[in-house]
């Protein structure tokens, strides 16, 4: 299926490199090294970085032993990352987390820092997401996703630009430099969630939702969800 191009994929194709100069990929080894305590060892375990960007997570868990492949919607994401670890035992791919080529063939997926789900202009995209992340799994998989907590929103409403109660999503506009020099605006959106409303989303999908954790970039650990966390890690699992 061909979608429109997003904000997304306009931002991505141009900021490239600078990337890395946002401030939440600054925790980078943390982030690791909690992925890695929560797979346990590598063994033979196949694990997608789904929404992967420039491969930050996957050349840290490829440091540790673990096969990873990257997908990534931003051909200019995959590029660097294939740039940057071309000796590295992985692959990078240029892929739709709405339409995935797999099947039953991953014992982890993870997505985090809303690479893929949270970012589409709709619900019915995030649950074709889900439902693709499913049929990824082999059973008795487990999937790792980041989203960006309701609670936090209707505790604090003035900490986004706009948030509009509705459609439980935040707008706002991103200035940027792209590669050749200008400057870039762009009107972005990305959807916040409860608890309740993420686990019948998984279970519509097939998956069984077994852990939530408050979370922040840079400091991912396994504390208790409160009103105070901008976001949420989920631990689902597919039956076995």
């Amino acid at each position: 299926m061909v979608y429109k191009q997003a904000w997304y994929t306009r931002l991505y194709s141009q900021i490239g490199e600078r990337y890395f100069e946002y401030d939440y990929t600054k925790g980078t080894k943390q982030e690791a090294e909690f992925l890695a305590a929560l797979f346990g060892l590598p063994q033979n375990q196949r694990i997608l970085d789904l929404g992967c960007g420039p491969g930050r997570h996957s050349l840290a868990l490829l440091t540790r032993g673990y096969a990873v492949t990257g997908i990534d919607i931003s051909e200019e994401f995959i590029r660097i990352a294939q740039d940057r670890y071309t000796q590295m035992q992985t692959r990078f791919i240029v892929a739709d987390a709405r339409d995935l080529p797999f099947r039953a063939h991953f014992d982890w997926v993870f997505s985090l820092c809303e690479g893929a789900f949270g970012i589409m202009e709709n619900d019915e995209e995030h649950k074709r997401i889900l439902s693709n992340i499913a049929q990824c799994l082999r059973p008795g998989g487990h999937l790792l996703l980041n989203a960006l907590n309701a609670a936090f929103a209707f505790r604090h409403p003035g900490k986004d630009e706009h948030f509009d109660i509705l459609d439980c999503r935040v707008y706002w506009k991103e200035t940027y430099q792209g590669r050749d020099g200008n400057e870039y605006n762009e009107e972005c959106s990305v959807r916040y969630y409860t608890v309740p409303e993420l686990r019948l989303l998984l279970q519509a999908a097939g998956l069984k939702l077994k852990e939530v954790w408050g979370t922040i970039a840079g400091n991912f650990s396994k504390k208790s969800l409160n009103q105070d966390d901008f976001e949420m890690l989920l631990l689902a699992q597919k039956a076995a």
